[in-house]
């Protein structure tokens, strides 16, 4: 039975899937293909990191837990199967099996005053939690406006490889090592960072009355710049926050066609700095 903080309430998040990744070549092989240093992985600290093409292009963010039967990497149930056919193509002779284990273990968000965390339950026990979860699309809504909030990316399979690394602040949020050597991806990341020629970032925006915007969608933003949406989730009934990638200089401007959605938008701050926005 999983225990519930009287600080937090637990969140049913049917749109996140598991995979495991076991073998005695696990942390080794996870290493040489994720963004993150995995030697910082422990049973008490979880990670964040990119899975990227090697152009530097980032497939999906994964949240990774340290469990005894291995690690579990935690994403959108949709991409899944992108992930684990992405990474078996380096296992070779790796002693390494990838499983979606989805279906045998739910993802639970504990959310709560200066709390949120995921977590990795078998479903039996989640059945057996002692307080009800609200309903899976509202916990789901409410963990995404969490997530926007403390401005953590997320990419879905209609966003997969359309920003590198850095567009999605993962730099900013500890989801990048640049001391630990090379990975799928790394060369452009790193050229990248130490270049500076870092043009867009993610930035968070509240959306006055707005239609709903699916992920990847373009729209007219503060100043004129145009975003892509990264993340969306409902604030109430009319509003809504997103997380978009836009130009950094207010002055670099996209030229994008006339129809384009326009909104009643109020730029929002987020919990880091984002360097050289104007």
């Amino acid at each position: 039975m999983i225990e519930i903080a009287a600080a937090g309430e637990n969140l049913a998040l049917t749109d996140l899937g598991v995979i495991r990744i076991g073998g005695g070549d696990a942390r080794a092989f996870l290493q040489g293909q994720l963004s993150n240093d995995l030697l910082r992985l422990t049973p008490d600290h979880s990670l964040l990191a990119a899975l990227n093409t090697a152009q530097g292009r980032v497939i999906a963010v994964l949240r990774l837990l340290q469990r005894p039967d291995g690690i579990f990497a935690i994403g959108p149930a949709g991409l899944l199967a992108t992930v684990i056919a992405g990474l078996r193509k380096y296992v070779l002779r790796s002693r390494v099996t990838l499983s979606d284990e989805s279906s045998q273990h739910a993802v639970v968000g504990l959310l709560g005053p200066n709390v949120r965390e995921l977590s990795v339950l078998p479903r039996a026990d989640l059945i057996a939690t002692s307080r009800p979860a609200p309903e899976p699309e509202t916990s789901g809504e409410r963990w995404r406006l969490a997530t926007i909030e403390a401005g953590e990316p997320q990419i879905y399979p209609e966003t997969s490889e359309l920003f590198v690394a850095q567009m999605l602040n993962l730099d900013l949020v500890d989801g990048l090592s640049f001391t630990k050597g090379c990975y799928t991806g790394q060369e452009i990341i790193a050229r990248t960072q130490h270049r500076g020629r870092i043009k867009r970032r993610m930035l968070r925006y509240l959306i006055r009355g707005a239609t709903p915007l699916r992920r990847g969608e373009q729209v007219r933003l503060d100043g004129g710049r145009i975003g892509r949406i990264v993340e969306r989730a409902a604030r109430n009934a009319n509003d809504i926050e997103v997380l978009a990638v836009v130009p950094l200089d207010a002055t670099d401007r996209e030229s994008a066609e006339s129809t384009l959605p326009q909104f009643n938008v109020e730029r929002l701050p987020l919990p880091y700095a984002v360097p050289d926005l104007s």
